[in-house]
């Protein structure tokens, strides 16, 4: 049993998600004495699709990876296909056609 409270791991990041929103609106709203040239306002204002461009583009790097990188079960595969036919001589058996 923990002795202090553990924050989860949704927490940690909502969190992180929330002190990052609050300081990108408050440099685009220009509350803060961090300011922006001009020319610059654009890209700051586009951060958050520019995130959302990167974690897709990384999730599905992952997700290549993942497929690219998974390993055949050869042992597995035989032991479902004698099962597969177990199952079909029994529901032959039992006069059952596929």
């Amino acid at each position: 049993r923990p002795t202090r409270a553990a924050m989860k791991r949704w927490q940690r990041l909502a969190s992180v998600a929330v002190a990052v929103l609050a300081v990108w609106a408050a440099v685009v709203a220009g509350v803060t004495p961090v300011q922006v040239p001009p020319h610059a306002q654009i890209t700051v204002q586009a951060l958050p699709l520019y995130a959302i461009v990167v974690l897709g583009a990384y999730a599905l790097a992952k997700l290549g990876w993942g497929v690219a990188t998974f390993n055949d079960c050869k042992d597995a595969s035989d032991e479902l296909a004698e099962e597969v036919k177990e199952v079909r001589r029994e529901l032959k058996a039992k006069g059952i056609r596929l």
